[in-house]
């Protein structure tokens, strides 16, 4: 989903990448049972803020509004989650 790998383990003879940053992110979140009717802000679009905002759409948040100071790099993000919520929903 994020095109990007941060951990790589090897099983049998093959490589398998991994990202384990939605996992981490979801993991410091207070327990709820979804994010379902929560709105949601995330700050920033690098490489973190598309983990943050994957893991939102996984766990159904109401609404996810996205600040930058790149117009350029928010505007791509925004557009990445609005193809990842066709996709997981």
């Amino acid at each position: 989903l994020l095109q990007a790998v941060n951990t790589v383990t090897r099983h049998k003879n093959q490589w398998h990448g991994d990202n384990t940053d939605i996992t981490g992110y979801l993991a410091s979140l207070p327990v709820y049972d979804s994010l379902n009717q929560r709105r949601c802000t995330v700050l920033g679009a690098g490489g973190a803020a598309r983990a943050v905002v994957a893991g939102l759409i996984q766990q159904q948040a109401e609404t996810i509004t996205l600040v930058g100071r790149q117009p350029e790099r928010t505007q791509a993000l925004h557009d990445l989650a609005h193809h990842w919520a066709i996709q997981l929903r």
